[in-house]
Order: structure tokens, then sequence, then C-alpha cells
């Protein structure tokens, strides 16, 4: 026989002995006395691809022990005492969940979690309208527009609340899983007028198809302009002009900056968009149209100006009427 394999012999039996040995190390987890019990897992999104989630906090609370997951988001606790309770899971972005722990005669427990993104918001606009009528009083509304972004496309609704005037309304869906929009009026919301939510707190309050809810970001009404750009020219339907009129109306200075909206639209039950031009400054009184105007076979039109102040509220000009000469 070798010297080689008289070693090799050697070392099996060493080894053959150390696990028949008896376990005294009282950290030992084989050892029969040894109390002392282990948790370990990993920690996923719930999102598919289900992708570990590195920095989970990881917490033991009976003994106040916190650790974090690491890259391939594994984590382990060790040592610990034989008392039953709480396993708790928390990272920002996720919802928090949790496990509860009874060991009974178990020395090493294994808990691995699907942890849920919470939705975000991409975009949020909330803005007042007021539409300026000839024969009635202005049509005053509340817009609000969002974008919601959520891992796990679970969003089941989306609210728009102020618990201490008791609103809470759906904001519906307009591009499926993203975009939703809605304009309220004051008795949508409950409200005598609108002027009752300028400064207060409005949340947008997300929930998904398990009902969890989540408050994902708050605005509020900054303003209601309820000022009104006069028009000068063409107006009242009497006016004929070419197809590239001027348009004029009186300065307007409601002691904050805003810029101008102009729409001109078919007079009749269609009213389709035939011209617009957005971003004219605030000091202007005047616009040339610079294209020809069609889309109406009897040449009737009408143009509405849009004030719209820094925070998106808008004040919309009564409608003035004109035709094109033929």
């Amino acid at each position: 026989m070798s010297v080689y394999q008289n070693i090799l012999n050697i070392i099996l039996l060493i080894f053959i002995l150390s696990c028949n040995a008896p376990h005294t190390n009282p950290l030992d987890p084989d050892n029969p006395d040894n109390e002392l019990r282990g948790l370990r897992g990993v920690i996923r999104s719930e999102s598919f691809p289900r992708i570990p989630i590195e920095g989970v906090s990881v917490s033991w609370e009976n003994e106040d022990i916190v650790i974090k997951t690491d890259a391939s988001g594994i984590y382990s606790l060790t040592n610990l005492n034989k008392i039953d309770g709480w396993l708790r899971f928390e990272k920002e972005g996720f919802l928090p969940d949790s496990h509860q722990i009874k060991w009974g005669n178990d020395k090493l427990k294994s808990v691995d979690k699907f942890l849920n993104s919470i939705p975000t918001v991409e975009s949020l606009l909330l803005y007042s309208t007021v539409r300026n009528e000839r024969l009635a009083d202005p049509i005053i509304t509340l817009s609000v527009e969002t974008t919601i972004i959520d891992k796990e496309n679970d969003v089941d609704s989306v609210f728009i609340e102020n618990s201490e005037l008791s609103i809470s309304k759906n904001i519906p869906e307009i591009t499926r899983g993203f975009y939703r929009s809605k304009q309220f009026s004051p008795v949508e919301l409950g409200l005598e007028t609108l002027d009752e939510i300028i400064g207060k707190e409005l949340e947008i309050v997300v929930k998904d198809r398990l009902a969890n809810k989540f408050t994902v970001a708050e605005s509020n009404l900054k303003r209601i302009i309820r000022q009104e750009v006069q028009t000068r020219s063409p107006i009242n339907n009497e006016d004929s002009v070419s197809v590239t009129p001027l348009l004029n109306w009186e300065r307007f200075e409601p002691g904050f900056e805003h810029s101008y909206l102009i729409q001109i639209r078919t007079n009749d039950i269609a009213k389709n968009l035939v011209w617009q031009k957005s971003n004219i400054p605030s000091d202007s009184v005047r616009v040339q149209v610079n294209a020809p105007l069609s889309g109406n076979t009897n040449g009737e039109y009408f143009w509405e100006i849009w004030a719209i102040d820094e925070f998106n509220n808008i004040t919309v000009s009564k409608r003035s009427a004109f035709k094109v000469l033929q």
C-alpha cells in the first residue's frame, strides 16, 4: 500500500470518528441540548421576473435584531432564543410584510417572501378651469390628471381624497394601466363652491387588487382665475375676415404670471379644432393666424383665448364668432 493511500485512509477514519463523536458544543445545531435557533430565506419581488431584493430590513423583534438582505436577497439569523414571535420585512418602495414564527421542535426555519412594490406617481396636475359663457354663469371645474406606475400592474382604482371635506372620488382610467383624468364640478365633490378646497391638501390614493391602499401623492389647488380675458376682434359673427385673420384682445393684467393659448374651431355641431397657438407671452394683445382656415363650408368659425397661470389654472374667454370671406 502506498504512502498516499495510507494518508487517505487515516483522513477518512478521522472524519468517520468525528461524525460519530458526541455533539457537546452548546452552539452546535446538532447538539440535542442546544436550544438556540436559526432563520434564513430569500426575499424577491412580487412582480415577474421575481428579482432578489437587496437591502431589505429583516427584523426579529424578540431580541431587537435587524439585518439586511445581501445582493442575492438572502438573509440569515443565528443563535436565536427559542421564543415564538414575528419576523418583519421592510424596504422603502415596497409594502411591509411579516411572518409569525412558532418554533415547535424546529431549530432552523426557512421563510421566503415576495414583496409588493408600492405604486408611484409619474406625473400629477391639479388645476381649476373657469369657462365663461355669454348667457349663463361661468362653469368652474377642478381637473385631476395623473400617471400611476405600478410594477405589478395590479392597480384596481385611484381616488382623490380629503377627509376634512369628506371628498373621495374615483379618477377613471384613460390609458390602460397608466394615465387617469377627470373633471369635477363643485357639486360632484359635494361642495357649494370650488373655493372651499383652495390650499387644502388633496391626496391621490391607489387601491390594488388585494385591497391594499397607498397614499402616493398630495397636492392642492392654488387659485381660481375669475378674471376674464376680453376679446376685441373679430367678434359677434358680424366681422368678415380673411382666411388668415388678425385676432385682438384687451390687455389682461391679473397680477400673476401667465401665458395664452388661442383656439379656432368650426362654428357648427362638430366644433372641430382648425387652428391653435400656445405659449403666447402675457404682454401680447394680438396674434396673426399663420395658416389659411378651412374645415367649414359656410366659412363660420369662433375663437377663444385661454389665460393659463404657472400652476396650469385656466380662464377661458367667451366664444367670439366670425365669418371668413368666401
